[in-house]
């Protein structure tokens, strides 16, 4: 469960719920067993067809209640059959007390009803939060009477953090069976979401496989697009091993990384930007522990965890990791600057408080640069970069370039606002180094970084597509060891197959006019593709570059 964790420090993990509902269906007689998860609506379900009856079993977290999870069970006989069907329901729940210590409380109209606490906080005297779950019994055998050609039963479970809410979630649960509008106000809530979001690809079935897969895991982490739907829970951030995953030393404890902000976000900002928006407020929430995060360092402003949970305050095991990997700043920042470029929308930084996030940030990298007089430039020294094999290095181009990145957001946001910039910040982000090696033409990881080394992805393409803005950037590039180019270099590709989204952000200036320059694919065949902001683009599975309309310099590789 989101935002539910247990573990002081570098033992925080997400807290380990039991689920009421495993629960695996059995029979007697031999039959055709079929399994299959749907992404489309969302459903797990478990056939069961024999010469007699047909049994079926689906389970479901609720897309639109995002507090209740379903389990319905149909019996149908067939037509050669008379006597009364059974199959059995073999439950594999255990209350597990390693994270939470449940107690009995009363029923629940016809509900069982536990609750319990995390047994310790995340930080000294933090919060521990209460977990109260309340679900419908479940018989050990489900029988269909010989009078009857068939029937279905409904399990219901409710969780939330206190009585009050729980009771809630499990009332509407109860109405929505009452009105026989459980399952198919679950599907008309995904159906929704699918209809903003749907990505296909002709002619590639299993990246269209992959493609739903990712959206559907993503998108089960956010909360439902509805006013009306319940939410005792405030969101809790994404974590890069999922919602259902976290345990104590698996799946990264159900940390949120930068994946949230830099891998993940973009694709649900560019298609739900009131979801996306969930993501920014999370990170406000941390902001009093990336304020301590700061202090703890001798720093002003806002250090973002490299791992957080709910405090802001860093649960990363490692220190060095904490205390050196400082892109994450720039990349929530990113995460800000996309939004309002997406949305326009000056009230997250006015009252959402999206301002003290930047502002915060830049106070940061004022604080944490070095000035070098022999080179007239700003150093950031003693970093990991994105690439985490190497420690301790200086000016790791990913965290210069999403440092600058950040503080200039910073000017053009206090522009904004009507808010008086710290010349600082100006000053930084002009004079920032930006490793680049003349010569051979590339920007090389870090101070130091010797051509040949292989670089991470992350670092060096990511870098260049996301923080060098200017198209010119984009060729420049950095070299890697894919595919052989006259100079027995290569560029690494700038767009990997898991970004799934096109966002390009060439500057006024650049292109010689207050107004956004037109774009063009240009496939090597010599076809040309125009981009209109905000309507559907097909791309054949073909190499080319997007570049200006009619400009005959180099682009974007794709």
């Amino acid at each position: 469960m989101g935002g539910v964790y247990n573990g002081e420090g570098g033992t925080c993990h997400r807290g380990n719920i039991p689920c009421l509902l495993a629960v695996q269906m059995k029979m007697a007689e031999v039959g055709r067993h079929t399994y299959r998860l749907d992404m489309r609506t969302g459903v797990f379900s478990h056939t069961m067809v024999t010469p007699h009856f047909e049994a079926a079993q689906v389970l479901y977290a609720h897309r639109q209640q995002s507090n209740l999870l379903v389990m319905e069970v149909l019996l149908k006989r067939s037509e050669t059959s008379a006597e009364p069907i059974t199959i059995q329901l073999e439950s594999s729940f255990k209350p597990l007390r390693d994270d939470i210590v449940f107690q009995n409380a009363p029923d629940y109209k016809g509900g069982r009803h536990v609750f319990g606490q995390t047994i310790s906080a995340e930080v000294p005297g933090g919060i521990r939060p209460f977990v109260h779950l309340i679900w419908t019994p479940i018989a050990s055998t489900l029988t269909l009477p010989s009078d009857q050609s068939q029937f279905s039963w409904v399990f219901l479970v409710a969780v939330a953090g206190s009585d009050e809410s729980v009771q809630s979630c499990y009332d509407t649960g109860l109405g929505l069976i009452d009105t026989g509008d459980l399952r198919a106000s679950h599907l008309r809530s995904w159906a929704e979401l699918w209809k903003g979001s749907s990505i296909e690809v002709e002619g590639a079935e299993s990246l269209n496989r992959a493609l739903i897969g990712c959206m559907f895991y993503l998108l089960s982490s956010f909360s439902s697009l509805s006013e009306e739907a319940n939410a005792p829970f405030e969101f809790g951030g994404v974590s890069p091993g999922g919602l259902s995953n976290g345990s104590e030393d698996e799946d990264y404890h159900g940390h949120v990384f930068w994946d949230q902000d830099t891998w993940m976000y973009p694709s649900v900002a560019l298609f739900y930007p009131r979801l996306a928006r969930a993501v920014l407020e999370y990170r406000v929430g941390t902001i009093e522990g990336a304020r301590a995060n700061a202090q703890q360092m001798g720093y002003k402003g806002l250090k973002f965890a490299r791992e957080s949970a709910v405090t802001g305050h860093d649960v990363c095991p490692e220190d060095i990791y904490a205390e050196q990997e400082l892109h994450i700043n720039g990349d929530v920042v990113l995460a800000f600057q996309q939004y309002y470029y997406l949305t326009q929308d000056l009230e997250m930084f006015r009252e959402g408080r999206g301002s003290e996030v930047v502002w915060g940030v830049a106070d940061y990298w004022v604080s944490r640069v070095t000035w070098e007089p022999t080179n007239q430039q700003y150093h950031i020294k003693g970093v990991i970069p994105p690439d985490e094999y190497y420690f301790t290095v200086d000016n790791s181009v990913f965290t210069n370039a999403v440092a600058q990145r950040s503080l200039q957001f910073a000017v053009e946001l206090s522009g904004l606002l009507a808010h008086t910039a710290p010349s600082a910040w100006q000053d930084v982000a002009d004079k920032i180094k930006i490793p680049f090696d003349p010569e051979l033409k590339y920007h090389p990881e870090f101070d130091g970084y010797t051509q040949g080394e292989t670089p991470s992805s992350a670092s060096c393409s990511w870098c260049t597509f996301t923080f060098l803005t200017k198209v010119k950037w984009a060729y420049r590039g950095c070299w890697g060891q894919t595919t052989t180019t006259k100079n027995n270099k290569s560029l690494i590709k700038l767009l990997p197959i898991y970004i799934f989204y096109i966002y390009i952000y060439i500057p006024a200036e650049e292109s010689g006019s207050q107004e956004p320059s037109a774009l063009e694919v240009v496939l090597n065949t010599g076809t040309t593709i125009p981009l209109t902001p905000g309507q559907l683009v097909r791309f054949p599975r073909q190499p080319g570059q997007i570049r200006k309309v009619n400009s005959g310099s180099y682009g974007w590789p794709v």
